[in-house]
């Protein structure tokens, strides 16, 4: 008797240890990559798998699933009852969750009437489910993922699960946003949401593509950056073409940058600030030239200018001051105001190959696209001396964007660059339009789509205001002298005195050297711009080469009522600069 009762008593203990205990589900590995999250859901009461030994990892989310989860996530609150859903039964299961999350602006459905709530869930819904249940935090920088291109709904969404290291996508490159949702995805996404540490961002300077001058596929080039001592590669997402963190980055600038798996996510200009007391951190000074910026150890005082961070200091440049002799109002569609603003950068922006474009060579960059001179154009002029070379043919020494994309575009500006920014400071008020940058043998036509005027494909007479459009260059007329040469503006690559092919936005006139035009330039460029006369000569500008016409814009009188087109260059100079 005593026998059996043991053997009964033994089998009762092999039977419940049978039984699963509470996320013991057999359909979850012990290797599987969503174990943990599997165990941590399980004990912070999201889930309690579909049945009381299955998980069913691999089954499509439905949105009634997802949104169980973040609800039993956020304590199963109570919430107002909702009727706007004809697919929601009140008897349902889901019925509260969908009511909770339709309160705190979790989801709103798929129209007024209807939630979906069988519906599978794709990855782009499931990112922007817990997108919107955390808050909805403003986001900036670039998603890592070839398939998510910044005008897709669900951009923000996987971007803030990628800076938070909540998603990992399919590959290091695909998110596969319209792939199935899985159960095994949400519960992952979930337990890195609440239980990891998301990348911490560093501050750092960019030093530039790795190989410069060498490499041409912009999607695959090395970035480099400085930062913790040392240098370190990353690559920076193309999103779907636009280029977001390239077009913001200048080679020597400091920022506050989010890397992730070797991939920069995130790149926001650091701000500097006047030193109050000698920094105990390491100090470095940053040198910008051409191929790539360069970090050197260096000594600090009492007020330099300088980025603090936690481990370093990094000197920058003092605050740019710069007050052109005459400037326009900004939104003021009158030829005398285009006039006025098309002068700001004269004598103070140099001229770069591609200046004024994109990073990515298709359209305005954020300079040529904002109200006023850029201060990075300053800098650069001022940086720079009669020894400044355009384009030299050794592209560890050159300014010229080798490869194909504008890595210095934020320098200065090219013609269309800078008639492009002149135009956009007339018709606009405010920095971040969309920029009125364009082939040179475009720019003339752009004006007269903008309805300011008429394009015609013939030369006739030159009039103050109007856009020349050639084959490779476009500048701006200030008028016909009475001795038949041009008084011109535009930005060229014209020698300076020691015979370097530098130049940029200036005077120049089409005619003889001894012309009526040319005298003109000359009293206006050395007296309002005398650093820049320094440098350069007058640019004179044969007229067989100046006056092959693609496009000549002329402005309509509704847009000159204080009648510049009627005035003669020397008249019209001396209304503007008032001598």
């Amino acid at each position: 008797m005593k026998q059996i009762r043991f053997l009964l008593a033994f089998l009762l203990l092999a039977a419940l240890a049978a039984i699963p205990g509470r996320g013991a589900f057999r359909d979850v590995p012990a290797d599987a990559y969503y174990k943990n999250p599997v165990d941590w859901a399980v004990e912070s009461g999201v889930t309690d798998g579909v049945s009381e030994d299955a998980f069913a990892p691999d089954a499509p989310c439905t949105r009634a699933q997802i949104v169980g989860f973040l609800w039993k996530l956020a304590g199963r609150p109570e919430s107002e009852p909702l009727t706007r859903f004809e697919d929601v039964d009140p008897e349902s299961w889901y019925y509260a969750p969908i009511c909770w999350a339709v309160e705190n602006g979790v989801t709103d459905g798929v129209s007024d009437s209807e939630f979906q709530p069988d519906r599978t869930c794709t990855r782009a819904e499931g990112a922007a489910f817990l997108y919107k249940y955390y808050g909805r935090e403003a986001v900036t920088g670039a998603v890592p993922f070839h398939d998510v291109s910044r005008s897709d709904w669900f951009h923000s969404a996987v971007l803030w699960c990628a800076q938070k290291g909540v998603v990992s996508g399919v590959t290091r490159t695909e998110f596969a946003p319209f792939e199935v949702f899985t159960r095994a995805h949400i519960v992952t996404m979930l337990c890195r949401a609440e239980t990891s540490e998301p990348p911490r961002p560093v501050t750092g300077v960019y030093l530039g593509v790795r190989n410069y001058g060498a490499v041409s596929d912009k999607d695959a080039m090395v970035h480099r950056f400085w930062y913790q001592g040392s240098e370190h590669p990353a690559a920076i997402p193309s999103e779907g073409g636009a280029y977001t963190i390239q077009n913001q980055l200048q080679e020597g600038g400091v920022y506050t940058l989010l890397f992730r798996d070797g991939v920069l996510l995130m790149a926001e200009e650091a701000e500097a600030s006047q030193l109050t007391e000698v920094p105990a951190l390491p100090v470095y000074q940053i040198r910008k030239q051409p191929g790539g910026a360069v970090v050197s150890p260096a000594a600090a005082q009492i007020g330099d200018w300088a980025v603090e961070s936690e481990d370093a200091v990094y000197l920058t440049e003092a605050p740019v001051t710069y007050t052109p002799p005459v400037q326009g109002t900004p939104g003021v569609k009158t030829l005398r105001n285009f006039l006025l603003t098309a002068m700001e950068p004269v004598g103070t922006t140099l001229y770069v190959y591609g200046g004024g474009w994109n990073w990515q060579d298709t359209a305005a960059d954020h300079a040529a696209s904002a109200i006023g001179v850029s201060d990075s154009w300053v800098r650069f002029f001022r940086s720079q001396d009669a020894g400044y070379d355009y384009k030299n043919p050794d592209a560890a020494q050159s300014w010229y964007p080798f490869g194909g994309w504008n890595q210095y575009h934020c320098h200065g500006l090219d013609c269309s660059g800078y008639v492009g920014w002149a135009l956009y400071n007339t018709i606009e008020t405010a920095s971040g339009s969309t920029g009125c940058v364009t082939f040179a043998d475009r720019q003339a036509k752009l004006f007269e789509d903008k309805g300011l005027g008429s394009c015609s494909g013939s030369v006739g007479r030159l009039l103050p205001g109007d856009v020349f459009s050639m084959q490779g260059h476009v500048w701006i007329s200030l008028g016909t002298c009475s001795d038949g040469s041009i008084l011109i503006l535009h930005s060229t690559p014209s020698p300076s005195r020691s015979g370097v092919k530098g130049g940029g936005v200036q005077l120049s006139a089409i005619g003889s050297a001894g012309s009526e035009a040319a005298q003109l330039a000359e009293k206006y460029m050395s007296a309002c711009w005398p650093e820049w006369y320094q440098r350069y000569p007058i640019r004179i500008c044969e007229p067989g080469s100046y006056l092959s016409c693609v496009g000549h814009f002329t402005w309509s009188d509704r847009f000159d009522p204080e009648g510049c087109r009627q005035m003669a260059p020397a008249e019209l100079l001396r209304d503007l600069f008032g001598f």
